[in-house]
């Protein structure tokens, strides 16, 4: 259940989408495609509506300009067949004057005169139309006073902002409401999704797959890190059982556990603080308050209390203003093993030396070195046959050489 239950929440967070990825995802591209269809019907109607509108006053104009013409035709040739009329008459006039010797003098001025006024009172020689503003029906006034034509039209079109204003509203936006939702309650969703969490703090997790009144065991091996300053270790064991029908129980908690922690900061030397004792009858007197060392031993007191709280690089500095034994133990627990392996061949043989350097040969992976160390310093010494369990290095070197074990023994029997 929980492998499902974590299983679908993982495929619900990868459902949930990035704001970046918004366009890709929440764009509604069938809407957008629609709306650009609509403006740019709109647009072509606009076009439509003006191309029409200037058809329909050209061919008033047309019209227009037709009956205007026809009208200017007849009344230019009225005013044509009333001069050429006169003309006739008078040069009729002249001639019978000219026969009749009277003078005709004045005679075209007269006629002229006539022409004149009947051309200037009847309509019909006189009333010229022309298209002014004011003939033009309102609706076409604009045309005729800009002047426009077909060519002239001005047609919208759609643009790249036009299309990124459409876009910008354009999104599944109850999706995305959805999607922010599920993003700012996650957590919520979570635990409604998964409702037997792994706790992260348990150190072994499996699945009971025991008959009911049947007993049932687990069996696992936790490893913690040893840090400066660790000597003791309390373990206290907690369970919890939980089932599919959200029903827990919690076993009563186990006894706490008190662990030693082994180290090699155990094997200090405390006996090379002799050499820095006040010797005097003052020093009798003050031998129930403990030892009074020098200036430089009590220095050496001090680095051997933080070797001994495993406090090691606190350590070192004043160590190596004397190098000895506990110079090359500090150093071989910061790991400077090739430094610690140089001093301790530099020192006397002893059960102590002989042991640390077993150890500091089986780090730099000299495991036959490592034995030979180990032997000699068991053999001075037999109680640290005791001591090798304790140490890794060591003991996982008996099981990789045949009789080593045995002899180990041996050597603890005092045989």
């Amino acid at each position: 259940m929980q492998e499902a239950d974590y299983k679908a929440y993982r495929l619900f967070l990868n459902g949930i989408v990035d704001p970046s990825a918004y366009d890709s995802v929440y764009l509604d591209r069938k809407g957008i495609n629609k709306d650009i269809a609509c403006r740019q019907r709109f647009f072509y109607e606009l076009y439509g509506k003006e191309r029409d509108r200037q058809l329909a006053y050209e061919k008033w104009k047309r019209l227009a300009l037709e009956r205007q013409n026809f009208w200017n035709t007849r009344t230019q040739a009225n005013r044509a067949t009333l001069r050429h009329r006169l003309e006739r008459k008078r040069i009729e006039e002249s001639v019978r004057r000219y026969v009749a010797g009277r003078d005709t003098l004045g005679l075209w001025a007269s006629y002229d005169r006539k022409y004149h006024r009947t051309a200037s009172f009847w309509p019909m020689y006189r009333l010229e139309r022309e298209l002014t503003a004011d003939r033009v029906p309102s609706k076409f006034r604009d045309l005729y006073n800009g002047g426009r034509s077909l060519s002239n039209i001005h047609n919208y079109v759609l643009t790249a902002t036009d299309s990124m204003d459409i876009s910008r509203h354009r999104y599944f936006y109850d999706r995305i409401a959805e999607n922010e939702m599920n993003d700012r309650n996650r957590d919520e969703i979570r635990r409604r999704m998964i409702p037997f969490p792994y706790i992260d703090s348990v150190m072994v997790r499996q699945n009971s797959d025991s008959v009911s009144g049947h007993d049932y065991i687990y069996n696992y091996v936790y490893s913690l890190p040893v840090t400066d300053g660790m000597k003791k270790l309390r373990v206290r064991l907690e369970s919890i059982v939980e089932a599919t029908d959200r029903s827990t129980w919690r076993p009563a908690a186990s006894d706490t556990l008190l662990f030693i922690v082994a180290s090699l900061s155990d094997l200090v030397d405390r006996s090379a603080l002799d050499q820095y004792v006040i010797a005097s009858a003052e020093t009798d007197s003050l031998a129930a308050s403990g030892p009074v060392y020098t200036p430089q031993g009590e220095e050496y007191a001090e680095a051997l209390r933080l070797l001994s709280e495993r406090q090691y690089r606190q350590a070192l500095p004043i160590l190596e203003k004397r190098p000895d034994y506990n110079t090359a133990l500090c150093l071989t627990q910061l790991g400077y093993h090739k430094e610690a392996s140089a001093l301790l061949d530099q020192l006397p043989v002893d059960s102590r030396k002989e042991y640390l350097h077993a150890v500091v040969s089986a780090r730099q992976g000299d495991d036959y070195l490592a034995v030979e160390h180990m032997l000699a310093a068991c053999r001075m010494n037999p109680n640290l046959v005791l001591r090798i369990p304790l140490d890794p290095e060591l003991s996982d070197l008996i099981p990789k050489f045949f009789g080593l074990r045995m002899e180990l023994d041996r050597i603890a029997e005092g045989k």
